[in-house]
């Protein structure tokens, strides 16, 4: 009588449906992650699986594992084998290969558009980090943060100058901050750093698997069609050097003063290498 195997996938984050459809698909491969990383996240899952098919899964939250019910369409997954992400978070570093907030280099522009309020430039992320070496490029971020574009998706075939590609849909978005308009510009202090292992503290930039404040929400490329893949997302982490908004209400300084998304979110970038699209998506 053969003896049956048993494997598990650890994943970081909650939900998720297992039905082998594009979202589940996509969520595997970007969720996946070690055992040791799926406990101390403050949401994990573990798939067990027997002869290769999903039999049962625990939700892992703050590493105390509890039954989670599969219905008819996720028992019986096929197992697949996802590569397995690292998480990473901000390590402040003078010599550090990725920078947070800055000034926009001379030979780095914006993209061509007519938002209603300015991109933000936000560092850059360096492929000189082992971590990143998939990476085509080091990637400087740069986003409209206060318009209410929730994706921004740029093309950086010309990496000194991105394009917008879902330009109509961004430029037709207003903002919630009355103070801001097409002159308004806050630059933020430049912050070095590198990567290290997560430790299931709180930081200002997580990299290796999402923490979705509202829900996965995993992009596609618009032009070639594929998962894209993510790189880190940003909550926080530096104050303005230079602002030239004056606030009407008091309440809202602090959003020009120091680097906020949405008032306590996050800002998540993905990317296609082979296409050379940087994605960025706001959740709060």
């Amino acid at each position: 009588m053969e003896s049956s195997s048993k494997k598990s996938i650890f994943l970081a984050g909650r939900e998720a449906v297992f039905n082998g459809d594009e979202r589940c698909e996509a969520f595997m491969e970007t969720h996946r992650t070690t055992e040791f990383y799926s406990r101390v996240s403050f949401f994990g899952i573990e798939l067990q699986y027997e002869n290769d098919r999903l039999t049962r899964a625990f939700d892992l939250e703050e590493g105390d594992p509890q039954k989670r019910l599969l219905n008819e369409t996720e028992i019986g997954l096929p197992y697949k084998e996802y590569r397995i992400n690292q998480i990473l978070q901000l390590d402040d570093s003078q010599e550090g290969k990725h920078q947070l907030g800055g000034e926009l280099p001379d030979d780095i522009s914006f993209p061509e558009n007519d938002c209603a309020v300015p991109f933000q430039y936000l560092g850059y992320i360096s492929n000189q980090d082992d971590s990143f070496a998939w990476l085509p490029l080091s990637i400087h971020l740069m986003c409209p943060i206060f318009v209410n574009a929730r994706e921004v998706y740029l093309d950086y075939t010309n990496p000194s100058c991105p394009s917008l590609l879902n330009r109509q849909e961004v430029e037709a978005a207003d903002t919630a901050f009355r103070d801001l308009n097409k002159q308004s510009a806050i630059v933020y202090e430049s912050r070095k750093f590198d990567f290290s292992p997560f430790d299931g503290m709180e930081a200002p930039v997580l990299a290796g698997v999402p923490a979705w404040m509202q829900g996965p929400a995993i992009p596609m490329c618009p032009k070639s069609g594929k998962t894209m893949r993510f790189v880190c997302q940003i909550q926080e982490g530096v104050d303005a050097s230079y602002s030239n908004v004056i606030p009407e209400k008091e309440f809202f300084r602090q959003y020009y003063e120091k680097l906020n998304i949405w008032g306590g979110g996050a800002l998540y970038i993905f990317v296609e290498p082979t296409e050379r699209t940087v994605c960025y998506i706001i959740q709060n």
